[in-house]
């Protein structure tokens, strides 16, 4: 059973929010994206069911033995599923938290999945720019994140070597 800090049931919060939002303005419901949502939803998810598998477990106990290690799983792994998520995941997995925090912080720098934020700032884009002006900001978003991710990730490296 999900709960928030081991007290609050998940599904009691949910239909409070839903009671409290309908109460307040019921319109709102209307214009919430729920492709997005889900979208994080699946994030989630998908988090949850690798963090079950056995294989995957064993390869992370074993990956996630440095911080060094710790560091450069969080930021590829947030290359692939976000950079939230992936610090979900790799908790649970690891002692060195700094460096995970490091890792998946920096991590939000790269693709265009690494954050979440970066998927909120597409969907506007989709949703206000012409097609041309978003495919060339994506590629310019794109050059200028991996050269961000490769700056601050080698800065990274360094500070854990310290």
């Amino acid at each position: 059973m999900l709960v928030i800090f081991n007290l609050i049931p998940i599904s009691l919060v949910i239909i409070v929010t839903i009671i409290v939002g309908l109460r307040i303005d019921w319109h709102v419901f209307q214009h919430v994206d729920y492709a997005l949502l889900l979208t994080f939803v699946c994030f989630f998810l998908f988090v949850s069911a690798i963090s079950h598998n056995s294989y995957i477990t064993l390869w992370l106990n074993q990956l996630m033995q440095t911080p060094q290690s710790v560091y450069i799983a969080s930021l590829m792994t947030s290359q692939a599923i976000s950079n939230v998520p992936a610090a979900i995941l790799l908790a649970n997995f690891t002692k060195y938290l700094p460096a995970l925090f490091l890792g998946v912080n920096i991590g939000g720098l790269g693709s265009i999945v690494a954050s979440l934020a970066n998927l909120l700032a597409v969907k506007q884009l989709l949703l206000f720019s012409e097609e041309q002006s978003l495919w060339h900001f994506l590629k310019v978003f794109t050059v200028l994140n991996l050269i961000g991710l490769l700056i601050l990730g080698v800065f990274g490296w360094l500070y854990l070597l310290m």
